[in-house]
């Protein structure tokens, strides 16, 4: 620092003294247009001052360091990507067809591999923006619309694969169903001797899952003096007393070879697990699927789907003795997979368990959970999951998955 500059920065300092004391005691050192013009006279030796290029403290976002895969060995993507080992991240890559550069919506580009790297990182572990920023390099809100834009790249071309997809999995009803019935004979062979030459029908299992969310704020709705505030019924639209949490949750039906065979889209977690089997309207498309063996397709759920009106639907037999008793009892323990499922997608993208990251009505919550519901089945091609092997029922490969 120059002589000069030190000069000015004791100027300075003798105003700021001259104005804290007008402010404490406005009567003896002077009136508020005194306190107006020393304050300009402040930001006018502010302005004076010249500073080295070291010493300036502007905030500047720090460059991108534009990773790529050749950036990490085997070890470090199993720790922060949950995946074996660079060629199958590779393959994961390449069957999500992201583009090789990518522009997103303020002009920003990337290469297809940054997007990707980072927004699997942020899934995979419940990371603030502003930590995986040092790591990746650059500005928090250019990687914020990134992620979007992954986000929105998943839905768009794989949503299919997940929201009402039950009927692509038409060809392997059959299978899933022997697959089922064998592990059932196999639970208890003395109490289900008798019943090795019945026919079952159940093809998969069916229940909800929760999301965790952080609690939707009753802020003005737009921008700007007056706006009118969110009434208090929509936080309270997305807080379940009988859990004690705000969120959501969505449908699965889990088939033996570990995939996420049909999922429903996003709904309040007050909504009952039978309100969501009616919005997705899974039974009248099983319906549709059956074809004209005698056993029918179905898929085998929890008490909440014990009502008449579901055909395709069943759940827990009333009555029938013994018999009853026995099949409820091993049917139940064969519909823990589809939990097991749900706790391979929490624990593996681990995000979705973070509720302050998910924000209702801020966020796109609903492409963030595809997202993980996709990825989910992908990772289960690579790797397989307890499931499969459970059933020993084997997942098509990620090539067969995302055709």
């Amino acid at each position: 620092m120059t002589i000069n500059e030190f000069d000015d920065l004791k100027r300075i300092e003798r105003c700021q003294t001259v104005l804290a004391l007008m402010m404490l005691d406005p009567k003896d050192h002077g009136d508020k247009e005194q306190m107006f013009l020393m304050l300009l006279l402040l930001q006018y030796e502010w302005s004076r001052i010249a500073y080295e290029p070291d010493d300036l403290t502007m905030y500047k976002s720090p460059r991108r360091k534009h990773i790529g895969f050749d950036d990490y060995n085997n070890m470090e993507v199993r720790r922060d990507f949950r995946l074996p080992g660079r060629n199958e991240i590779q393959r994961l890559f390449h069957s999500l067809r992201i583009p090789h550069t990518v522009t997103i919506e303020n002009g920003s580009k990337f290469s297809g591999e940054e997007i990707f790297l980072y927004s699997i990182r942020r899934l995979v572990f419940p990371n603030t923006i502003e930590q995986l920023t040092k790591e990746f390099g650059g500005d928090t809100t250019v990687w914020s619309r990134a992620f979007k834009w992954f986000n929105i790249h998943m839905t768009e071309h794989f949503e299919s694969k997940i929201v009402s997809a039950v009927h692509t999995w038409r060809g392997q009803f059959r299978t899933f169903r022997e697959a089922i019935k064998k592990k059932f004979l196999s639970i208890d062979p003395a109490r289900t001797e008798f019943l090795r030459g019945v026919t079952m029908s159940t093809i998969g299992f069916i229940d909800c899952t929760t999301f965790a969310t952080c609690k939707v704020g009753n802020g003005p709705i737009q921008r700007g003096q007056g706006s009118q505030r969110r009434s208090r019924r929509v936080q309270q639209s997305f807080y379940s007393g009988h859990k004690s949490i705000d969120g959501v949750k969505s449908q699965f039906v889990t088939f033996p070879n570990g995939m996420i065979g049909d999922g429903t889209t996003v709904v309040s977690v007050r909504t009952h697990d039978l309100s969501v089997c009616t919005i997705s309207d899974l039974d009248a498309r099983l319906a549709e699927l059956q074809d004209d063996d005698e056993c029918p397709f179905t898929v085998y759920g929890d008490s909440a789907y014990q009502v008449a009106v579901l055909q395709y639907i069943l759940a827990m037999m009333q009555g029938g003795g013994e018999v009853a008793v026995i099949v409820n009892d091993i049917m139940n323990r064969l519909r823990e997979s589809v939990e097991h499922v749900n706790t391979i997608l929490k624990t593996t993208f681990a995000w979705t368990t973070f509720n302050k990251g998910l924000r209702v009505m801020v966020m796109d919550i609903r492409g963030i959970l595809m997202t993980t519901m996709i990825l989910t089945n992908c990772y289960t091609c690579i790797t397989g999951n307890q499931v499969s092997a459970y059933f020993d029922c084997r997942p098509p490969s990620l090539e067969e998955y995302m055709v």
